[in-house]
């Protein structure tokens, strides 16, 4: 990213409990150009190639699950996209997937636009092909250059989170550490508020090291999905949970 000063400037990010908080960042990290690389410090390292690799799953009671799932990501950007407004918006489309024991896959598309560059974040959902509409979750995708990436996944209607992972370049790059922590919520006097308001709870945890590879994720898994399971009914890759 382009360095400006070490100022800072406010923008709104989620967080539990309420819809957006206003904090602010320094500059640096909310400037860019026409650069590829400066409007996507890290999703430009990670495009067009498939990252797939092990997922281990840790329960509540942070004890793994006696199986390992085959799991993967994918990002491409279109940045010749126009918006409705005339306006060029480079647009960022996200593809995860999860292969469960029993050999089922699921896959989520999450699909955004870039936006102004003077925001840290993007917000990308899930759209129905055939209605158009969006699911209920929307993600929060978060660049922190030069190789980190930061994503909550929000409830539309209640404004609360439901997962928040981190994707990690390492290894010059060549491959990916992705953490996922499942947020479930605790109602009422016993473990929430005595007035009955929600508290954050993890329910579990999802832990990949992914590796870098070039055939599309499309080719390998969309015969073993199922309608059903494709896009987990809009509920972000939190619908990928065992």
């Amino acid at each position: 990213l382009a360095v400006v000063g070490f100022t800072s400037s406010p923008v709104n990010v989620p967080r539990f409990g309420n819809r957006w908080v206003n904090v602010n960042l320094p500059s640096q990290m909310l400037m860019g150009s026409d650069n590829n690389s400066d409007l996507f410090p890290v999703l430009s390292r990670m495009e067009g190639f498939n990252w797939e690799g092990e997922c281990r799953y840790i329960g509540k009671d942070s004890v793994s699950a006696p199986f390992l799932l085959k799991g993967g990501t994918r990002c491409d950007i279109d940045r010749m996209h126009v918006s409705s407004g005339n306006v060029a918006s480079p647009t960022v489309t996200l593809t995860s997937f999860l292969t469960f024991p029993n050999g089922d896959t699921r896959r989520v598309k999450m699909v955004g636009e870039r936006g102004s560059i003077s925001r840290a974040s993007m917000r990308l959902e899930s759209t129905d092909e055939e209605t158009g509409e969006t699911g209920p979750i929307y993600m929060v995708l978060t660049e922190v250059s030069p190789d980190t990436i930061l994503i909550n996944e929000v409830v539309k209607e209640t404004g609360h989170i439901v997962m928040t992972s981190s994707l990690s370049l390492v290894n010059g790059g060549e491959e990916i550490v992705h953490v996922s922590h499942e947020i479930g919520v605790i109602t009422g006097s016993k473990g929430g508020a005595a007035d009955g308001t929600k508290s954050p709870m993890v329910e579990g945890h999802q832990i990949l090291r992914l590796k870098k590879r070039v055939s599309k994720i499309e080719d390998d898994v969309e015969d073993s999905v199922d309608d059903e399971d494709d896009d987990s009914n809009g509920a972000g890759t939190s619908g990928l949970r065992p």
